[in-house]
């Protein structure tokens, strides 16, 4: 397991990625910007989710098998946004 600095980098790096490609949509589709704001909003709140629990991540004793968990539900989180955004871009 990396270091908790080296995960945060992690989160923040993949989601900074899929809010670039929320806004290159909104450039490529300035139609759809009602329907994509939204899921800049969500991506944003799932961020903000995640960096809350790798912070209480630190107290727990189990800290690698606490912290893969949260690297799989980052991917998650991350491959459901990616579909919204798939869909709504069409």
């Amino acid at each position: 397991m990396a270091n908790i600095r080296g995960l945060k980098k992690e989160i923040n790096f993949q989601f900074a990625d899929f809010i670039d490609e929320c806004y290159e949509c909104i450039m490529q589709y300035p139609k759809k910007r009602s329907k994509l704001e939204p899921i800049i909003d969500k991506a944003v709140n799932e961020y903000d989710e995640l960096i809350i629990r790798v912070n209480e991540g630190k107290h727990n004793h189990e800290k690698s098998e606490y912290f893969n968990n949260l690297r799989a539900d980052m991917k998650a989180k991350l491959l459901k946004l990616f579909e919204e955004l798939s869909k709504e871009a069409k």
